[in-house]
């Protein structure tokens, strides 16, 4: 089972995604906004499953194991 409860922000880990992200940098020169952060809107399959409404309005289904609290990401960023 999922630590991931509704209604939390997260991100997800998704290679199209972030392929994408790398193909917009290229193509403008500048960082896009993250493509992969959004929402948990729903558990399925005893939290197996969860649905994310992303920021850009797009809503998907991903395994809870490649989504991980927005929070986690935030902190580690200035460390190191």
């Amino acid at each position: 089972m999922s630590d991931l409860t509704i209604g939390q922000r997260v991100y997800v880990l998704d290679q199209g995604l972030a392929e994408l992200r790398s193909i917009m940098l290229r193509a403008t020169g500048s960082q896009p906004k993250p493509n992969h952060h959004g929402n948990n809107a729903e558990l399925w399959d005893e939290g197996q499953t969860v649905l994310i409404d992303f920021d850009d309005g797009a809503a998907a289904p991903y395994p809870a194991a490649q989504a991980r609290p927005l929070a986690d990401a935030l902190d580690t960023r200035g460390s190191g």
